[in-house]
């Protein structure tokens, strides 16, 4: 199994979506490409938050972390259109790491840009 990171920016809306686990070899018995991702994943969550907070957002941020076994996540924003560049970057930012991920653990980690 690996992780899939589903990065989308259509119609104003930015979301990732993940699932899955990395199964990189364990430390103990930590699966360190899911810890790595969730890290990602929870700093973008607090990035829309904060967006959010400060009145950047159309409608509340949609922030899942899955704590269910399964590895999903979901974090969606809706920016006002004065905020979008801004709040595009904050996605950008974590996407990079993704990228960085998939690149040198393709074998763990799958991104697509939607």
């Amino acid at each position: 199994m690996m992780i899939q990171i589903y990065y989308t920016d259509a119609g104003g809306e930015l979301r990732v979506d993940m699932k899955g686990h990395g199964e990189l070899e364990n430390i103990q018995g930590l699966d360190v490409m899911c810890a790595v991702t969730t890290v990602l994943s929870n700093t973008l969550g607090i990035n829309a938050y904060s967006a959010e907070q400060l009145g950047m957002l159309e409608e509340p941020a949609v922030v899942y972390i899955g704590d269910d076994g399964e590895g999903k996540a979901r974090i969606l924003a809706k920016p006002k259109a004065e905020y979008y560049g801004t709040v595009k970057t904050m996605f950008e930012t974590v996407a990079a790491g993704f990228v960085y991920l998939a690149t040198m653990f393709p074998d763990c980690v799958e991104y697509v840009r939607e």
